[in-house]
């Protein structure tokens, strides 16, 4: 390594990597983005020089898609959890800058190695009579050290970067919420197909806590209510909307569940409304305008809403 000003030294005429006559060159950036020196070097080594940063960035842009193609595929397989998903996107973007890093730890295809490149301390040459000339022509120091080249730059994050944040927010995407209301005696188990999702405990009255909030891929899925001796409750067969809420209530009666409208300062009306939610297969996907579940809404002289339009999702006449 030559040690010095980054911005006196000067470079041998000839080939930096092989000491043969340079038909070519290359302009190798320093520590500091604004340092730079134009390294000469013959057609070979060229090619050399230029084939890890160009693996580098194939490396690159191979860890940002799979990432990305992992974040948005992986939550869809059945029974994942957003830690599974996020770890298997993170194991994607990494494969290719692994591949890529071993391929120039082993020194194939060809010479990938860099014959001169900037550290902060100095400038590293593979050849050592290079150094000695430049040196000599710079009024610099040599000094002996094993070093190699740093293969990537701070653009290889992206990758693993993008596949934590994006992992998360796919998952949530697409696997949108279920509210399951148990209204039996005793504990029921709820299945999406094959899958088990968990227990709910019985919910006798209109409570923001009733029932058990799950996470379904979005899709059409049989659901399946049983008791614990295995006797089924409700099956029926249904879809899941990508960015809704859904209520699934087995064995509810007509007219259990509705929607309460009422409007607020200059929207205020004579009367709020009241809308029966009907199904036969008791599962009902919520329309995007629900403020809040199973809780009553703010009188219409209440000063905690100033204006607008609120609708909940009310419960009652269950049993």
């Amino acid at each position: 390594m030559v040690t010095g000003d980054q911005t006196a030294l000067r470079l041998p005429l000839c080939c930096a990597g092989c000491g043969a006559a340079a038909g070519h060159s290359r302009c190798e950036r320093g520590w500091q983005a604004t340092a730079g020196l134009i390294v000469p070097y013959c057609s070979d080594c060229l090619r050399h020089v230029a084939r890890p940063r160009l693996l580098a960035l194939a490396a690159t842009l191979a860890s940002l898609l799979s990432a990305l193609a992992a974040a948005v595929l992986l939550p869809l397989g059945a029974g994942v959890s957003v830690l599974m998903s996020s770890l298997g996107a993170l194991v994607f973007a990494t494969v290719p800058l692994l591949l890529c890093w071993g391929l120039a730890t082993l020194g194939f295809p060809g010479q990938l190695t860099c014959p001169v490149f900037f550290t902060k301390d100095g400038l590293v040459c593979a050849r050592h009579a290079y150094a000695l000339e430049l040196a000599q022509l710079s009024q610099s120091r040599v000094v002996r050290r094993w070093l190699r080249p740093r293969l990537f730059n701070r653009t290889a994050w992206f990758g693993p970067l993008t596949a934590l944040v994006l992992t998360p927010f796919a998952f949530e995407l697409t696997h949108p919420p279920l509210r399951v209301i148990n209204l039996a005696d005793e504990r029921i188990v709820v299945f999406a197909d094959r899958l088990r999702l968990g227990d709910v405990l019985p919910s006798s009255s209109e409570s923001p806590a009733a029932g058990q909030e799950f996470r379904v891929p979005a899709g059409r899925h049989q659901l399946v209510a049983r008791t614990i001796q295995g006797q089924t409750v409700a099956s029926v067969s249904v879809r899941i909307a990508v960015g809704r809420a859904h209520l699934f209530a087995p064995g509810a009666p007509a007219g259990c569940f509705w929607l309460e409208r009422r409007a607020y300062g200059k929207e205020r009306r004579a009367e709020h409304e009241r809308e029966p939610l009907e199904s036969e297969e008791r599962f009902w996907v919520m329309p995007s305008e629900v403020d809040s579940w199973f809780v009553p809404l703010p009188e219409e002289d209440s000063s905690l809403v100033s204006g607008g339009l609120l609708t909940a999702l009310r419960q009652g006449h269950c049993r």
